[in-house]
């Protein structure tokens, strides 16, 4: 936990990635209960970071926890850019390795 909150303070965006039901969303909601929970497997929250990224992450100033990123792989590189912009901003993803994600986005650390 140390080591996740350690990253947050010194990168705008951290990723959690592990198996299916490895308990990623629960270890992120632990470590940063502080921050607003938002998964995007809802298709209504999805289909609002899909149709205007920059707004959906405007309803955080102080960061957020987005589970389930990999349902909007094209936010990516959206997020990606923001973030890096608008560096006071702390954002955690949390996503279930999947290869369709990374054959989609390539994203450097």
């Amino acid at each position: 936990m140390k080591v996740l909150e350690k990253l947050a303070v010194g990168f705008p965006v951290v990723s959690i990635t592990g198996p299916r039901q490895s308990g990623k969303t629960t270890l992120a909601q632990h470590v940063f209960s502080d921050k607003t929970y938002v998964t995007l497997e809802d298709p209504d929250i999805r289909e609002q970071a899909l149709d205007d990224p920059r707004g959906f992450l405007a309803q955080f100033p102080d960061g957020a926890v987005l589970d389930e990123v990999q349902r909007c792989p094209i936010c990516f590189l959206t997020f990606k850019a923001l973030s890096i912009k608008m560096a006071v901003w702390a954002y955690l993803y949390s996503m279930a390795l999947c290869s369709l994600v990374y054959a989609q986005v390539s994203v450097s650390p």
